[in-house]
């Protein structure tokens, strides 16, 4: 699996926001359509982030405790 650092987490979740931004606002939706579906997109970038690095950690936790 492949490693991603605190920096890399917060660039992806930000870039996701920043993308759904543009995107709500290119369509002419009205200001809380923008909101509301930016907000629902990066919560589930941001559920999708976090649950890879709690997979992964538990992963290498596995198997340093098979190690050991």
């Amino acid at each position: 699996m492949i490693r991603i650092k605190r920096f890399q987490r917060t660039l992806i979740i930000s870039l996701a926001a920043i993308n759904s931004l543009f995107y709500s606002s290119s369509r002419s939706y009205s200001l809380p359509d923008i909101l509301s579906n930016t907000l629902i997109f990066t919560g589930i970038v941001a559920l999708f982030v976090f649950s890879y690095v709690y997979i992964r950690n538990s992963y290498s936790r596995k198997k340093a405790k098979v190690k050991s």
